[in-house]
């Protein structure tokens, strides 16, 4: 009778180190590369939610999914405008909108993935981001406004999508090392897109139409408008849609190309904070029962105190 109670001690003990444990794996397996804390947000008046700024130091900054259980959909005017260590940026894939000069001067930012339902890039957005090398616009962007990616010096090669219809002027103002447009349309979307005034640094760019496909292919001299016959304006359409590189070299061939696929970080960022949650109850469920446990190793305890006094 009194080997009873000790035994469910052992037991309990056992129980109580194993829950500890695999509390602290569920904590350390969901935990994300920048704390939310350090976003700051707010609900709009129209009930969505949107980052207004942002305070922390990360390199790599992954965006909260929710705020106060909203979904957030809107990165504000300037949010991250002047950051210094910022080398990457994900989104997740519900953001509709992205301020004009969210990302200005953000001089450490290596690349940047519009997402898939943001319809503009808007003026500014990434203006003197001096250290962007590769930019891939969202499936659905269909306007790029002026000077959203103006300074941009180090940028190599752009990704354009098929829904693309316009690039305003000087949108790409000073984009000296510009090299090559990965374009998903056809040649004939291409000489559809309107190009403003300003963005002359796409003739120094090699195109490549169909980029992704099988029949991808770079237009030759005689394909593209000659430096006399480009006539930039806001009414005339002449450029289309890209497709993006994530290659380390400053070139992308046609051969290369199978090599090359956009990731779509935006819903690995999404499943992360989803992760996150799950996590987060999961620690909590396991914290309940550690204290449970704990409860049953107390009331064991007790109890064969009692019987030993009794004896």
């Amino acid at each position: 009778m009194n080997k009873l109670p000790f035994k469910h001690l052992k037991m309990s003990r056992v129980l109580l180190w194993l829950m500890v444990l695999l509390t602290g794996l569920f904590s350390a397996v969901f935990v994300v590369h920048a704390d939310d804390n350090d976003f700051l947000c707010e609900v709009t008046e129209n009930g969505k939610s949107i980052i207004k700024g942002y305070t922390g130091s990360d390199t790599k900054v992954k965006m909260p999914l929710r705020y106060n259980g909203i979904t957030i959909t809107l990165i504000d005017d300037s949010a991250f405008m002047n950051n210094k260590t910022m080398q990457e940026f994900v989104f997740t894939n519900y953001v509709t909108d992205i301020g004009a000069g969210a990302f200005a001067g953000c001089d450490s930012l290596e690349s940047v993935n519009v997402p898939d339902q943001t319809a503009v890039v808007r003026e500014r957005t990434f203006q003197n981001c001096t250290g962007l090398l590769y930019a891939f616009l969202g499936q659905h962007t269909v306007t790029v406004e002026p000077y959203a990616f103006d300074g941009c010096i180090s940028l190599r090669s752009l990704e354009i999508d098929a829904e693309c219809r316009e690039l305003k002027q000087d949108a790409l103002r000073g984009c000296d090392s510009l090299h090559q447009i990965c374009f998903k349309g056809t040649e004939a979307d291409w000489k559809q897109l309107t190009i403003g005034e300003g963005n002359e640094v796409l003739q120094q760019c090699e195109v490549i139409v169909n980029f992704g496909a099988d029949n991808a292919y770079a237009l030759t001299d005689t394909e593209q408008p000659s430096a006399s016959e480009w006539e930039f304006s806001e009414s005339e359409s002449i450029l289309s849609e890209p497709e993006p590189t994530v290659s380390e070299d400053s070139h992308l061939s046609i051969r290369q190309k199978a090599s090359y696929t956009k990731v779509d970080v935006s819903i690995v960022s999404a499943t992360e904070q989803d992760l996150k949650s799950v996590g987060i109850i999961l620690a909590t469920f396991g914290g309940l029962i550690t204290a449970i446990i704990v409860i049953i190793c107390i009331s064991a305890h007790i109890t064969k105190k009692k019987k030993q006094q009794r004896q």
